[in-house]
């Protein structure tokens, strides 16, 4: 019997027979006008492209020599993809999972996955801390995990000139992205889902609120949706300072109409109706706080996840407690999946069970 998750299922949901979401009203973030915005030059690096043709000429960086690459290696079911952004005048590196043994550009859904503060580019991430490519290698579904964006919020920022560069994150994954990598892949004209935690959690929701009807599905694990309150803000300043920047550098002065605009809490009507997995733990110590003979340096990390992990987890908490309070006072959320933990620090073996309890319960039957 697992001691982790007391479950409270919206009493309509049938999820086997739930469509894209239709909700209207919200208003997009400012961001390059769609002329100024050309489609994005999507590409695979050539030893692991299943086909062979060139897209815009764009090609891996020869001098990018990403340490994960080696955790994909050998791999027949899992690809490392790039993709150049317009609007960041950058390529992107993601990670493309498929079901191994099958036909790589058969049509299938797509899931999305971000990863939180260190966007993939560390070792706190997705590939380094889950089973995110053994669980989908027999799944029939994309996964597409993006293996960039540390402490962003994949957002567009107002300051393009702090040490992170051009920040149209939003922009990129929303509009640049989908399109041509989903026509690359064979998954044109098949559903979307959206996987965020911690950092990425919050952007899975303001996606969903922003872009109605372009994901069938969204996760949010441990996220905050509340960012342009003083206490929230000041959380998002404590994750921005690793970089050397700040909530004013990403949204502008505080307040403002984009500020607002990226509060998801604020904005749950124009989440309506999406089916969505949101998850939180409760800060307190469970099994995973507690493993059997761990070393020194499994004692270590384990000292920062009973602490500081516990901490924020209570924090995301709240921000999850208060979003689910003010969806039900709106009348909205009747898909939702909300997975409250009765324990659980802000910590991969967490986000792992919910990687797998939010395919399971929520996206396996809703992308089609």
């Amino acid at each position: 019997m697992r001691l982790r998750r007391t479950r409270i299922t919206a009493a309509a949901l049938a999820v086997a027979a739930m469509a894209a979401p239709t909700a209207a009203g919200a208003s997009p973030l400012p961001a390059p006008a769609l002329s100024e915005v050309p489609t994005a030059a999507v590409a695979a690096t050539e030893h692991t492209v299943p086909t062979r043709e060139a897209v815009v000429g764009v090609k891996e960086n020869p001098n990018a020599n990403p340490e994960w690459r080696g955790l994909i290696a050998g791999r027949d079911n899992v690809h490392e993809v790039w993709a150049h952004s317009p609007s960041m005048r950058r390529n992107v590196p993601m990670v493309w999972i498929h079901p191994a043994g099958a036909e790589p550009t058969a049509p299938r859904p797509t899931l999305y996955v971000l990863n939180g503060a260190d966007g993939g580019e560390g070792k706190a991430s997705w590939l380094y801390q889950s089973d995110i490519l053994d669980f989908f290698s027999d799944k029939d579904v994309n996964v597409i995990v993006i293996q960039a964006g540390k402490y962003s919020y994949y957002t567009d920022w107002v300051n393009q000139g702090t040490e992170l560069g051009a920040q149209y994150w939003e922009t990129f994954l929303t509009r640049e992205l989908p399109g041509p990598l989903e026509r690359r892949i064979g998954a044109a004209g098949r559903d979307r889902g959206l996987i965020g935690m911690s950092m990425s959690g919050t952007s899975s929701l303001l996606f969903a609120e922003h872009h109605p009807g372009l994901y069938a599905a969204v996760g949010s694990f441990s996220g905050c949706a509340s960012t342009s309150d003083d206490v929230s803000a000041s959380f998002i300043d404590l994750v921005l300072d690793r970089a050397n920047a700040t909530g004013e550098d990403m949204w502008g002065p505080r307040p403002s109409e984009l500020w607002t605009a990226n509060d998801a809490l604020l904005g749950v009507e124009s989440l309506g109706d999406t089916p969505a997995y949101i998850s939180n733990g409760s800060g307190l110590w469970g099994a995973a706080e507690f493993p059997g003979q761990p070393d020194l340096n499994a004692e270590i990390a384990l000292t920062a996840q009973r602490t500081a992990g516990s901490v924020i987890e209570a924090a995301t908490n709240l921000c999850t407690r208060n979003l689910k309070a003010r969806m039900d006072a709106a009348g909205v959320g009747g898909n939702v999946i909300w997975d409250f933990g009765n324990v659980g620090t802000h910590s991969w073996s967490y986000w792992q069970e919910d990687l797998h309890q939010s395919w399971e319960q929520l996206f396996s039957r809703v992308l089609r």
